[in-house]
């Protein structure tokens, strides 16, 4: 049986010691387990996305429980505690306990018997006090940066060009959820057709704001295994606007469907408050993946 969060801990660890693409990475994964349930798929894709996205706070937070900084730690130990605190904050579905438990059996499971004791103790003592977790206040140099966990001298640039409260807005909207969003090349097939077939499937469609051919779609698995995608798929471009470093998957120019990262309405929490449940939206959000 695979263990879902050994794979995670895998990506995790090609990201942050061996300097992958995450985009690249979690593909190459996901396509090697595409007998994965879609609950299964879309868990590790959202815990990867968000223990990666969140990481400066998530690191932030663990060095005011270790007695060891996380740049010491070991590159599995401090990738198994990112991954159960990134569960413990963001994910209502993730029972506190399950998350530290499946922390702890990882880490033994990964020849770390000696470091359980001490992953139990930081999330066990991290878990107790979530609800009272201290931030830097609005106004201190690196309050930006750990609400947000943008690097701090991006957060620098942004400030300089943009002022303080712009530049807040905008690393808030960098962590708000994403849906894909979608073009059709009416030469190929109508946008009435496309919405159809989509929906036939189970997927979530919804107009876009701008573009007459363009939609918005979330709710499905894997967007080359939809049936629609299959059948345009001889002339279809895809590319995934990323927050960072906008990172592109490109197809066949003559492109029939075109898909893009795009926002939809917040429905992020602020730091430090109590998470909440969380549906749809296609950031890994436990519904589908690009």
């Amino acid at each position: 049986m695979t263990n879902i969060r050994e794979l995670i801990l895998e990506i995790l660890i090609e990201v942050t010691k061996n300097n992958a693409y995450e985009n690249l990475i979690l593909k190459q994964v996901l396509d090697q387990y595409r007998f994965l349930s879609k609950k299964d798929r879309s868990f590790i894709k959202r815990v990867c996305d968000g223990t990666i996205e969140r990481r400066i706070e998530i690191d932030y937070l663990l060095n005011c429980f270790s007695k060891t900084p996380v740049e010491k730690m070991d590159t599995e130990i401090a990738n198994i505690l990112r991954s159960a605190v990134y569960q413990i904050l963001y994910m209502a579905s993730v029972p506190d306990r399950a998350a530290c438990n499946e922390a702890v059996e990882l880490t033994k499971k990964r020849s770390q018997k000696r470091l359980a004791g001490f992953v139990n103790g930081v999330l066990r003592n991290f878990i107790r006090n979530k609800e009272h977790l201290k931030y830097p206040k609005k106004g201190e140099k690196n309050y930006l940066s750990i609400t947000y966990s943008m690097p701090q001298w991006l957060v620098d640039q942004f400030t300089a060009s943009y002022g303080e409260e712009k530049t807040e807005r905008i690393l808030e909207d960098f962590l708000s959820e994403k849906m894909t969003c979608i073009r059709c090349n009416t030469a190929k097939i109508t946008t009435e057709e496309l919405v159809q077939q989509l929906e036939d499937e189970g997927v979530s469609v919804f107009k876009g704001p701008y573009v007459e051919e363009c939609f918005w779609i979330n709710g499905y698995n894997l967007l080359s295994g939809l049936k629609t995608f299959q059948f345009l798929h001889s002339g279809c471009q895809l590319h995934a606007d990323r927050r960072a470093g906008r990172n592109q998957r490109r197809g066949n120019d003559s492109g029939c469907l075109r898909s893009s990262r795009r926002k939809e309405p917040s429905c992020g929490r602020k730091a430090g408050e109590p998470k909440q449940g969380r549906t749809g939206a296609v950031h890994g959000r436990e519904q589908g993946e690009a």
